[in-house]
């Protein structure tokens, strides 16, 4: 089924940087899944989404250009204005990525 929704996963290997905890349906079931079905990369995040924890996704981000990138509200919050203010960010950031979305809470 998420093949059908995503016809990319079978042209290039996914990579993920993730944070999300395992032991919640989106980190282990869909996000590792993802990852093991499709011989891809996961990252595992030591930040967050969260007043001083975000530095580390940031930084991660600077060395590996994902194929997805998921987050939740928050995160998107957190991330467009480095987006909008750093251009050589922005460009490595959009370099691989394929498909960009939100889960777990609603967009304010």
């Amino acid at each position: 089924m998420l093949l059908q929704s995503r016809p990319f996963l079978s042209g290039e290997p996914p990579v993920l940087l993730d944070w999300r905890p395992w032991n919640r349906t989106f980190g282990s079931n869909y996000n590792f899944n993802l990852i093991l079905v499709h011989g891809g990369t996961l990252y595992i995040e030591a930040g967050k989404t969260a007043s001083g924890l975000f530095e580390t996704p940031l930084d991660n981000l600077c060395d590996v250009a994902p194929t997805l990138y998921m987050n939740v509200p928050r995160g998107f919050d957190m991330l467009i204005p480095v987006l909008r203010n750093d251009e050589q960010f922005r460009k490595k950031f959009i370099s691989r990525l394929q498909v960009i979305f939100y889960a777990v809470a609603t967009l304010p």
